[in-house]
């Protein structure tokens, strides 16, 4: 039986590695410990020569995994897990299923972690929810049992949910919930907090938001250099928030520090997107030699994911150095496509600016009717009224928490005046004491310091006292 699942093992490896990773992380545990070390082992040595070092590392992991001592925690395992994840979701995915039944007799902290940390992993994984239910129910859970990390978390996870229910308010009032436990506080993960303003950044700008989305870029970019993470991302969501407001120069500024970051890697493979993106933007910034750049980049490397963004991103090329049908025929494609209602709205009114420039007028009639059609479906001014709400919401719940903030500093200042009295009404005693039995006809009490502190700390309520009226009369 051993040596039969030993060669079942090793023919998964000549499958595509993605289905035998998780595979034999499955298959391992039909092993006693000694015989499952020794199994995995001879796999790796095995695949050395064949596999890169990723994948090595990545089947290392997976035994170290399996041998765990066995009474390690569900909870260790699982953040092993969490951490294959962040690289890894599906293979990670495949390691959680493999804790199911361990999990079911656990409490329910651990329970309630093992489902955070799904929604965490196909989350990663791109694999959209369907509902709000389990996260309704972790949100409730976490915020009466969870710790500060637990409830940054749940918040963050709740406002992906509804990020992808497409919920834009909802998204907006968790991510902000998220922030509240976040900032300031030593416990929060810093990545995730970025993360955070980058959700912000993209919910503002699908609902035109373009100011606050810009704000949510610059936070973000902060937290990315706080962390030391060179992260392209940030500069263009900056880039493109300034873009949307027509402020040409910084955008530029945005765009050439995120290309200067994909040229400075070398390694174009995981950065066609990026390429994509600034193909876009230095297409509308009409600078076209930085845009012609990032053409030949992407067609020296070449992915098989050719998406509908990336028709857009030609199209707009083809437009600024004046290729109109190639800009058209681009374009077109994106509406037979007809899956990506965002990009029929750009393609269609491109469509009908060429017509125009061209003096085709039914042809612009025609595009003209297609994207007013799409600008009704996206209801962008129901969306903005909505997430003005949410905002506005939050607003009032910052000037809330600073009022509360301001009450709790004057009562603080108001103890420390009733210790100051407290220490000089306990010498007065003692002094009258003293002064009897030396036959003294006065009492001297030099209580200036003690004074002081008492007039220093009544001034400083005394201005509380206007700020917090000035709160709640702005409220």
């Amino acid at each position: 039986m051993i040596i039969y699942t030993m060669k079942q093992m090793k023919k998964l490896l000549e499958k595509h590695q993605e289905t035998a990773f998780c595979e034999i992380w499955t298959i391992s545990f039909h092993f006693p410990n000694y015989f499952r070390i020794f199994a995995i082992r001879n796999i790796i040595k095995t695949t050395m020569s064949k596999y890169s070092s990723q994948c090595i590392c990545i089947l290392t992991t997976l035994l170290l995994l399996s041998c765990t001592n066995p009474n390690k925690s569900p909870l260790d395992k699982m953040e092993l897990i969490k951490e294959i994840g962040n690289e890894t979701p599906l293979k990670a995915l495949v390691m959680l299923d493999s804790l199911e039944f361990e999990i079911r007799d656990k409490n329910n902290y651990t329970q309630n972690k093992y489902d955070l940390l799904r929604i965490r992993l196909n989350d990663k994984a791109d694999n959209l929810p369907t509902s709000d239910n389990i996260i309704k129910r972790l949100m409730e859970y976490f915020e009466e049992e969870g710790s500060i990390p637990d409830k940054q978390e749940v918040y963050y996870y709740a406002g992906s949910t509804y990020r992808d229910l497409q919920d834009t308010p909802r998204a907006l009032e968790y991510f902000f919930k998220s922030l509240d436990y976040a900032i300031d506080n030593k416990e929060c993960d810093p990545i995730m907090l970025r993360n955070t303003y980058s959700n912000l950044n993209y919910l503002y700008y699908q609902v035109q938001n373009y100011t606050d989305a810009l704000k949510a870029a610059i936070k973000e970019l902060e937290y990315c250099k706080k962390t030391h993470s060179d992260d392209i991302v940030p500069y263009m969501h900056v880039g493109t928030s300034y873009l949307a407001l027509d402020s040409l120069q910084q955008a530029e500024a945005a765009f050439d520090s995120a290309y200067a970051h994909i040229v400075k890697s070398e390694d174009f493979s995981g950065l066609q997107n990026m390429l994509v993106f600034l193909l876009y933007d230095y297409s509308a910034l009409k600078n076209t030699k930085k845009a012609k750049d990032c053409a030949t980049l992407i067609c020296n490397n070449p992915t098989n994911d050719f998406s509908t963004y990336s028709c857009m991103a030609f199209a707009g090329y083809y437009e600024s150095i004046g290729e109109n049908d190639s800009a058209a025929f681009y374009c077109k494609q994106i509406l037979d496509d007809g899956t990506d209602i965002n990009n029929m709205y750009e393609a269609s009114k491109l469509l009908f600016r060429i017509y125009s420039k061209a003096g085709e007028v039914d042809r612009a009639c025609q595009y003209a009717n297609i994207y007013l059609q799409i600008s009704d479906s996206l209801d962008f001014g129901g969306r903005q009224k909505l997430a003005a709400t949410v905002n506005n919401a939050y607003l009032y719940h910052l000037d809330k928490k600073e009022e509360q903030n301001l009450k709790d500093e004057k009562e603080k200042y108001l103890y420390n005046i009733g210790l100051s009295l407290k220490e000089i009404l306990s010498v007065i005693p003692d002094r009258y004491k003293h002064c009897f039995n030396q036959g003294d006809g006065y009492v001297a009490i030099d209580e200036s310091d003690n004074i002081h502190n008492i007039e220093l700390e009544y001034s400083r309520v005394v201005l509380l006292d206007k700020l917090i009226e000035e709160k709640g009369g702005n409220n």
